[in-house]
């Protein structure tokens, strides 16, 4: 099931190698990345809050769990999570870190919608046949609905991969 999501672009990685002790990449990471338990009820009214911190999440001493914090209008900020490990390997240490947009309100947005669908579509199809305008319109709202989901995560992975990347390689500077 990884695969699938790997394939479709809605989990990825990365591994970043920096030349700086364990303890303090932790520390530094503690001073960009605002303590929170990451649940569902975390985030409401969250985009209305004055926070100068960019992320938030849950940093230890061998890794870290993050999202980005949302903003105003932002339609992706419950969709993806990154979620990293910190190593030593003599001078190095290694952060080896998975973003995931498989959370639990895609999963349940997706099974929501296929619930919903399957049944009003069936049910106007034995209203008004196959050969009307309001059957064709609601398959294609269908998948509209379901690709307007993807691509919000989609797009949201490949983002806080990218903007994690730098960041991450701007602290440490």
């Amino acid at each position: 099931m990884d695969e699938i999501f790997r394939r479709l672009r809605l989990t990825d990685s990365f591994t970043i190698e920096l030349y700086i002790e364990k303890s303090k990449l932790v520390q530094v990471f503690n001073e960009h990345v605002d303590y929170s338990d990451l649940g569902f009820f975390s985030d409401q009214f969250e985009q209305f809050l004055f926070n100068k911190k960019k992320y938030k999440g849950q940093v230890s001493k061998d890794g870290f769990v993050l999202k980005r914090r949302s903003k105003i209008f932002d339609p992706g900020f419950l969709l993806v999570k990154a979620m990293g490990t910190f190593t030593s390997r003599g001078q190095l240490t290694v952060i080896e870190t998975r973003i995931n947009g498989n959370q639990p309100v895609s999963n349940a947005s997706v099974v929501l919608m296929i619930v919903i669908y399957a049944i009003v579509i069936p049910a106007l199809i034995l209203q008004y046949g196959w050969n009307n305008l309001i059957v064709l319109a609601m398959f294609i709202h269908a998948v509209f609905m379901f690709n307007v989901l993807y691509f919000t995560i989609h797009w949201n992975v490949g983002d806080l991969k990218k903007d994690l990347e730098r960041e991450i390689r701007e602290w440490v500077k």
